[in-house]
Formats: C-alpha cells, sequence, structure tokens
C-alpha cells in the first residue's frame, strides 16, 4: 500500500470525525454549515461520508469551523491549521486551556491506568492548545 492511499484514507475519516465534533461541540450541524458557508447541503453531506473535500470547501469551511477542527484533516501530513491574528492572539484563553489539560492529564492518570476515552479528552485539548499557541 503506498503513503498516498493511507494518507487518503485517514482524510476521509478525519472528515468525518472533523463534522462530528463540530456538530456536537459546537452545534454546527449541515444546515448552520450551509447557511454559513453557501455549500450545499448535498456537498456537505458526501464530505462528511467519503468524498474528499477540495481546498475551496476547506477554505469555506474554516471560516466557521474552529481551527483545531480543521487541522484533524491536516493530521495524517504532520500539519495544523492556525488563524492568522496580530499581536499576542488570547494568551488568557491559552492558559485556561493548559490549566485544563493538566488537570484531565493528572485525573487520567490517577488510577496509573489512561483509557482511551481520557486519550481522547487529552488529544482534544492538546489540538486546542496547539490551535490558540500558534
Amino acid at each position: 500500500m503506498t503513503s498516498g492511499n493511507r494518507i487518503a484514507r485517514q482524510s476521509i475519516a478525519a472528515q468525518a470525525h472533523m463534522f462530528r465534533l463540530a456538530e456536537r461541540d459546537h452545534g454546527l450541524t449541515r444546515k448552520v454549515l450551509h447557511l454559513e458557508t453557501g455549500i450545499p447541503l448535498s456537498t456537505l453531506k458526501s464530505w462528511a461520508g467519503d468524498t474528499a473535500i477540495p481546498v475551496y470547501g476547506l477554505a469555506l469551511l474554516a471560516q466557521v469551523i474552529p481551527d483545531h477542527l480543521t487541522s484533524l484533516l491536516l493530521e495524517p501530513a504532520g500539519k495544523i491549521i492556525v488563524t492568522a491574528e496580530e499581536g499576542d492572539g488570547d494568551l488568557d484563553a491559552l492558559g485556561r486551556e493548559c490549566a485544563g489539560f493538566v488537570s484531565d492529564k493528572l485525573d487520567a492518570e490517577a488510577d496509573g491506568r489512561v483509557t482511551h476515552i481520557e486519550r481522547a479528552r487529552l488529544d482534544t485539548r492538546k489540538r486546542r492548545i496547539r490551535s490558540l499557541a500558534a
């Protein structure tokens, strides 16, 4: 199997994960994304399924979906998406997210074993920190 095929499969899976988390964590249903971006509902449905998102679609979605979630699409390539901001960014938000990570990590390790649910929570915090720190 070529690395291109592996990355393609991982990217398609990441898209579905991004759409699920956008809806669950931010209320960004397909209907909301359609209203915010103008992308047809049928297109959003196919992108949440097994059709690769083209760059123009990513650009539209990135205006609405938070950076830590759009970054999921580029994780197979080891890249992230960050919003270009002037100045130092929101250091308070970064501090809160880092404190949350430390708290979650200590709670997860308290019994000597980190479950897959705890690992997923830490991975989500990590993505948010990465986006805020950039």
